[in-house]
């Protein structure tokens, strides 16, 4: 794996920009020579015939790609399979991801990962570039969206296409991006998980939420948590929700620390642990120092984890490797990422059956709606759906009534469509403090959840509308 990712895991088309040293999308003419006719017919290409057609028909106005005027190269659609729509839809969330990385989530080896990628590559949806390193030899090959992905993908969620001299700028910018190196260790950490998962039924990463997402998400008046990633992690019938701070040993100490306001003040044990995952074992010594110095004897209020990445467990970042911070100066014991205490809503996952692949890969669900509310995106980064099994129920909700007592009376009366009819009732109990805050962050919670699976549901009625 790249030199930059910590964890052990199992010619530019049109629009895209020429960065450090891309890859060329045709074959050589030394190989031309051996490809079979079926595979010129994956490719597009025209065998040679010793025919000639001199018909003159009626000829057809041909565009820029070779369609009819008004039409789409629609040659493209037949030749992506669901796991290449899977892996635009990564790309498209998480910016840039390796060969390894991309053969741990899709594919059983590296080999035929390299194959697909290839072909992709041919077909100018995937975007492939290389460093050269001062000493010889260059990096593995990272690949990003490529101009005519962006465009499948934009397509799939109902969004305006990117124009092709911006897009090409963009991928310029990537591959020089200074954070390049930190985004593929990120990146790694949740393939790690990922590659995990797919040998182990009762293992699924359920959300991978980049930084974006996050910030979007994160915020509460004049606070904004900047996380590296947020996800989800299922073992054993046990889930854990963390928020990532992925540490290279760039930044001072000082200013790694300094995060840990923003997150006291956030009420991030509503949402889930934080972790640290640093590059080695002596920079995780002098980070839990640091920590101590800053927190002194006061509690953060949330579950702190750190870990390093030389460990070199078999399981990677899903092993026993996370030591939960303490005012001790020694470490006590390392857990496993599913024995961390589990902070967030329970909320019962939802997969829609048509995603069930990505789910047994160890994925979450990634699901790409015409959003036309905003709300969808965060469903397309694996969120949490509580599902409705039918419609709301028609019926009256009765007020409130002081009986008396110390905790007034609900009333909820459904009627049902022929003679059926439910009455339920309750008492109101008033709960402050902190248990009151931890079930407010859980209300608010499913209540987003809720809010995002009906504008999906709309937007899916919408578009089932459009196409009758």
């Amino acid at each position: 794996m790249d030199s930059s990712a910590g964890w052990p895991a199992p010619g530019p088309a049109h629009g895209e920009a020429d960065v450090r040293r891309s890859e060329s999308a045709g074959p050589t003419a030394e190989t031309r020579s051996h490809i079979t006719a079926r595979q010129q017919w994956y490719r597009g290409e025209q065998p040679k015939s010793r025919l000639r057609s001199d018909s003159k028909g009626t000829p057809h106005i041909r565009g820029r790609r070779g369609g009819r005027v008004g039409e789409p190269d629609a040659a493209l659609w037949f030749r992506l399979v669901e796991r290449d729509r899977r892996i635009l839809a990564l790309l498209h969330e998480h910016k840039v991801l390796t060969t390894n990385q991309i053969a741990a989530i899709e594919f059983s080896s590296i080999r035929r990962a390299q194959d697909r990628l290839r072909q992709l590559r041919e077909l100018g949806v995937v975007f492939a570039f290389r460093d050269s390193y001062s000493t010889g030899g260059t990096s593995q090959t990272r690949y990003a969206l490529g101009y005519r992905g962006a465009r499948v993908v934009a397509a799939q969620r109902g969004e305006k296409p990117p124009v092709a001299s911006a897009y090409a700028d963009r991928l310029e910018r990537l591959g020089l991006w200074p954070k390049l190196s930190h985004q593929l260790g990120v990146n790694d950490f949740f393939c790690g998980l990922a590659a995990y998962a797919r040998t182990r039924p009762d293992a699924a990463l359920t959300q991978w939420w980049p930084e974006k997402a996050c910030t979007e998400f994160f915020w509460h008046g004049d606070i904004k948590l900047r996380p590296d990633a947020y996800g989800c992690w299922d073992e054993q019938g046990r889930r854990v929700r963390f928020f990532l701070e992925h540490d290279t040993g760039t930044e001072p100490l000082s200013k790694v620390v300094s995060k840990l306001g923003d997150y006291s003040r956030f009420g991030t044990d509503v949402f889930g642990v934080l972790l640290f995952s640093v590059h080695s074992s002596l920079r995780e010594r002098n980070l839990r120092s640091a920590m101590r110095q800053q927190l002194g004897y006061e509690k953060p209020g949330f579950v702190i984890a750190t870990a390093s990445r030389d460990h070199g467990h078999p399981d990677g970042p899903a092993g026993p490797i996370w030591a939960v911070w303490s005012f001790q100066d020694q470490v006590q014991e390392r857990r496993r990422l599913a024995e961390l205490p589990q902070r967030g809503p329970r909320i019962a996952q939802h997969v829609s059956p048509r995603w069930a692949p990505v789910q047994r890969s160890g994925m979450g669900s990634p699901r790409h709606h015409h959003d036309r509310t905003g709300h969808g995106r965060r469903e397309a980064m694996g969120m949490n759906i509580v599902p409705l099994p039918q419609k709301p129920p028609v019926g009256d909700t009765k007020p409130l009534r002081d009986n008396g007592s110390e905790h007034n009376e609900w009333h909820y009366n459904r009627i049902g469509n022929r003679t059926k009819s439910w009455d339920f009732s309750g008492h109101v109990r008033y709960v402050s403090g902190a248990e009151g805050d931890r079930l407010r962050g859980e209300l608010a919670a499913v209540i987003r959840d809720l809010l995002d699976w009906a504008a999906t549901q709309h937007a899916e009625q919408v578009d089932d509308q459009e196409a009758a």
